[in-house]
């Protein structure tokens, strides 16, 4: 893998609702180098008991140069469950396996660059920033199909959903998208250009300031009502 895989310190989920960073997660111009399926965990316990953990040894069989990232969302989250479920698999699949404590911005950055695949699990209904940082990387996603995800992911065109809250198997769902990759650079494309037009916050912070600019004058000019109508009765002065 990458040397950027040794090192840790960032949680996905950076943005603010002020808007997301898309000059920090920018795609790159690059040929990928090998076949890498990313994923964000959020609790290691119930990743392990899920169907992805388990189809992973399919995954691997099926496709036997890919290599699995999976990267903790956080310092709390530990992964040390996932590492001691590695030894049911053969060994000769452990060492495609890689368990990311916790990256640096730049460091995840550039792991979601070259991944092929960035999959979305277990996010709440809200919009997710993991989402909007794969998909400004220009990541090829697979995110679950809510009403927050399709406000940014249209499925064919930037990006692929699955049904929320189904039983999937991931091996064979995951295979058939690293078998058709390399026809998915529109799918990359689009995906950047979805997060630049809407959620850039060098687009929205000037539309955030000039929003809350308008409400503080409107604010200001109700305050000065009544002092200007008291002002109105007082009696005039000899």
């Amino acid at each position: 893998m990458c040397e950027f895989i040794v090192q840790k310190e960032h949680s996905p989920g950076s943005c603010t609702w002020l808007g997301h960073d898309a000059f920090l997660f920018c795609a790159v111009v690059e040929e990928e180098r090998q076949e890498i399926v990313t994923l964000s965990v959020r609790d290691a316990a119930r990743l392990r008991e899920g169907g992805f953990w388990c189809g992973l040894p399919s995954l691997l069989s099926a496709r036997p140069d890919c290599h699995v990232a999976l990267i903790s969302t956080g310092r709390e989250v530990r992964l040390d469950s996932l590492r001691e479920g590695m030894a049911a698999f053969p060994p000769g699949m452990r060492g495609r396996i890689h368990l990311l404590d916790f990256l640096p911005p730049n460091a995840y950055r550039d792991l979601l660059r070259v991944s092929s695949l960035h999959l979305c699990k277990d996010i709440s209904f809200m919009l997710p920033s993991e989402l909007l940082e794969a998909m400004s990387c220009g990541c090829v996603v697979l995110a679950p199909d809510t009403g927050a995800v399709r406000e940014v992911l249209s499925d064919g065109l930037n990006g692929f959903l699955y049904p929320s809250g189904r039983r999937m198997n991931w091996a064979m769902l995951i295979t058939l998208l690293l078998e058709k990759r390399a026809g998915l650079s529109p799918i990359r494309r689009n995906a950047r250009k979805a997060v630049l037009g809407k959620h850039n916050k060098n687009t929205l912070l000037p539309r955030h300031i000039a929003f809350l600019m308008e409400r503080y004058a409107h604010w200001r000019a109700r305050q000065a009502q009544p002092a200007e109508g008291k002002d109105a009765l007082k009696p005039a002065s000899a």
